[in-house]
């Protein structure tokens, strides 16, 4: 780890310090001006979505927040509790101090801006939780976070609430992530939110991580960051770097990655494959004008196949890229990361989330998109992560124009103070920010999608897809043709649960 000088550290804390007072200050305006009724005038109405807006409001996102004073009735949040992202919603040691006092400030805000109390309830298994509360109906919670995997069945369920449903909640407001959060949605129901409120959303999605040591070492390399720019980061473009660096296999025909001496131009996961896939556009269903997917699947198409045998030449070849199928794996100390740390990739192909435990490296990184199927395509795209964690209200919600109110408030202090915060903690390496690293994770974060068929797993889709990278099969057209009919039948069976079909 190298260490830092005193001036160095000096200038970062007067940074971080004046950042912080100004974040505050504006938040403070931004929920003075909203918890002040209109003209002056009190309308009695503790529901009001009323607002205050003043000349210098008059061009701000925060000027139409809708206002409330609930006299300290208790807000219960159900929340889940992940083992590699931030999900806690209170103070932590796990978030670090920048981020533990956003979110303290944040939430102090939030109560005396709207008249709340905070109850947060963290569980294991919130799918349980909410099923319960339904047999129940003892009511419990206000809204909840959890993976999409178990949202989808809740939805399905049909005990979600539509968020269009919910008065207070503009779900065109950049802090809603709407082109993310309608690109999990089917038809124009909206059961599932990303926001700025749960840390787990920014810490799923999938990013190239990038040795610039490595890259200055290396004669050859093109700028990550001029060829993201030029529309020249690709698949291809990764696989030509890659075998610029990665040494061969030893004297025995093999290659151990837990040898100090292999030297590999990616790392990543097995799961991450699929992953990748959806940053080539590359759609396994169509869909109606309403995002409603069509049930009569009939297997993939040739830009599918070829995305796939890209995928499966770069991530799944164990000279080129070390994972957990390259030999010696299980004697590394932390999975994947392990070589990367150490210096011996070039690149990493993560999620965001992981990005944390590589601030003691002891060189800088920089961080790109997702690359490419090709450069005739029109945008970059960012894959995010089948287990990243939604809001939901539940559809037995007790007062649904309350929990508008207070989310909507939640969410746009959020976005002015958590997610500056968690830019910090993520990118502030070494106090040395890196400006291009950030106008990326802008990037990033403004293109993110999922694949709604990896969602779902229609016909368990998804993990035939994954097993077929793991288990090195090339026809990957054969494998999805055998489960066609189970594809159309979940497909419909779930346009029918949630009365599309």
């Amino acid at each position: 780890m190298i260490q830092k000088t005193p001036s160095q550290m000096s200038r970062c804390f007067v940074l971080r310090l004046c950042a912080a007072l100004m974040a505050l200050l504006v938040l403070c305006g931004v929920f003075c001006a909203c918890t002040q009724p209109t003209g002056g005038e009190d309308t009695g109405d503790s529901t009001s979505s009323n607002v205050a807006v003043t000349e210098d409001t008059a061009n701000d996102i925060y000027k139409d927040l809708p206002t409330g004073d609930f006299s300290g009735q208790e807000f219960h949040i159900l929340n889940n509790v992940c083992s590699w992202a931030l999900t806690t919603m209170e103070s932590s040691e796990q978030l670090g101090d920048t981020i533990s006092d956003a979110v303290t400030d944040r939430n102090a805000m939030l109560e005396n801006a709207v008249g709340v109390k905070l109850v947060i309830e963290s569980s294991t298994n919130v799918l349980s939780a909410i099923r319960k509360d339904f047999e129940t109906q003892e009511r419990a919670y206000d809204c909840f976070w959890d993976v999409i995997g178990s949202n989808v069945k809740l939805a399905t369920e049909n005990r979600l609430t539509d968020f269009n449903s919910i008065d207070g909640i503009n779900l065109e407001k950049e802090w809603w992530y709407p082109t993310t959060s309608r690109s999990i949605a089917i038809g124009p129901a909206v059961y599932m939110l990303f926001s700025d409120i749960h840390l787990h959303f920014h810490e799923s999605f999938y990013a190239s991580i990038f040795n610039k040591d490595m890259l200055a070492t290396y004669q050859g390399l093109e700028d990550p960051y001029e060829l993201v720019k030029s529309g020249k980061w690709t698949i291809d473009k990764l696989n030509e770097m890659m075998k610029v660096v990665a040494s061969d296999v030893d004297a025995n025909g093999t290659k151990d990655i837990s040898d100090s001496n292999s030297i590999y131009g990616l790392v990543a996961h097995t799961n991450s494959g699929y992953s990748m896939m959806i940053g080539f556009d590359t759609s396994l269903l169509e869909y109606d004008s309403q995002h409603i997917p069509s049930a009569n699947f009939n297997g993939v198409n040739e830009r599918y196949i070829n995305a796939y045998t890209k995928v499966k030449d770069t991530i799944y070849n164990t000279v080129l890229c070390g994972s957990p199928i390259s030999e010696g794996y299980s004697k590394l100390s932390n999975r994947q990361h392990t070589p990367f740390s150490e210096g011996r990739s070039l690149f990493m192909y993560e999620v965001t989330g992981t990005l944390k435990e590589h601030r003691d490296d002891s060189f800088s990184y920089g961080i790109i998109t997702s690359p490419k199927y090709s450069e005739d395509q029109a945008n970059y795209i960012s894959p995010i992560t089948c287990g990243a964690s939604a809001l939901c209200v539940p559809a037995n919600c007790a007062n649904p124009e309350r929990v508008g109110i207070v989310l909507e408030n939640m969410a746009a202090v959020s976005h002015k103070k958590v997610k500056p915060a968690y830019y910090d903690i993520t990118l502030c390496y070494k106090y040395n920010k890196d400006p291009a690293a950030i106008e990326m994770l802008d990037t990033i974060y403004k293109n993110g999608r999922f694949e709604l068929a990896y969602v779902y797993n229609f016909g368990s889709i998804r993990t035939t897809v994954e097993n077929s990278f793991k288990n090195n099969v090339s026809d990957i057209s054969g494998q999805i043709t055998r489960i066609n009919k189970v594809v159309r039948k979940s497909i419909s069976d779930t346009l029918k649960a949630l009365n599309l079909e």
